[in-house]
């Protein structure tokens, strides 16, 4: 309950602060962002089921091709900790974003980003562990702009990444399979610049 008044009264300042500003999500403008979340996954690894805490780092480049609509790439950079599994991930691909109508200086947004993974970690069992696979993540939530080219974001993002792992133990190669299902929240801070005038 104290967690869900935090972050209600943390939505609201963000609503008044972003009252001063001007959204600014139209053709011709780069998105540049970084944030972090931190989520819970379950894990398949062929051999039963895992359950897992993930923390991650992204950083977004777009490009609006047209007002409310942008698309670029996306860098990701996680750490999951739990059974079965501990080690460092990194994620890179394409990305698209669509931005709603905004309201009171407040964007509604959703968005897809997908792509190749590589990852490194220590098993259960003590075996080094490297994998290679991909990812899908669909995300929403809000920007909530502090001037005309600064918004904090909060974003909701579901991800599925699938992989194929290599571990060693003992001189011996072990292959195995990987599919993850993770959710989890996010912020993040992102800068809005006009191409245009910086020509």
């Amino acid at each position: 309950m104290k967690l869900a008044r935090a972050l209600l009264s943390c939505i609201c300042l963000l609503a008044v602060w972003a009252g001063v500003a001007s959204a600014q999500v139209k053709k011709g403008y780069i998105d540049l962002g970084v944030g972090g979340s931190l989520g819970w996954s379950e894990s398949d690894f062929g051999t039963g089921d895992a359950e897992q805490r993930t923390f991650s780092a992204s950083i977004d480049s777009l490009y609006f091709v047209t007002d409310r609509i942008a698309v670029g790439g996306s860098t990701n950079f996680s750490y999951t900790d739990g059974e079965g599994f501990d080690g460092w991930s990194y994620g890179l691909g394409p990305a698209f974003d669509y931005h709603f109508r905004p309201t009171k200086k407040i964007v509604p947004v959703v968005g897809l980003a997908g792509g190749f993974s590589r990852g490194e970690a220590d098993g259960s069992s003590g075996a080094d562990v490297t994998s290679e696979g991909w990812f899908a993540t669909v995300h929403g939530g809000a920007d909530f702009f502090l001037n005309d080219h600064v918004a904090l974001n909060l974003l909701l993002r579901a991800r599925r990444s699938r992989s194929e792992q290599r571990q060693q133990f003992q001189g011996m190669t072990f292959e195995s399979s990987r599919q993850s299902d993770n959710v989890n929240i996010g912020v993040g801070i992102s800068i809005f610049i006009d191409t245009k005038k910086a020509r």
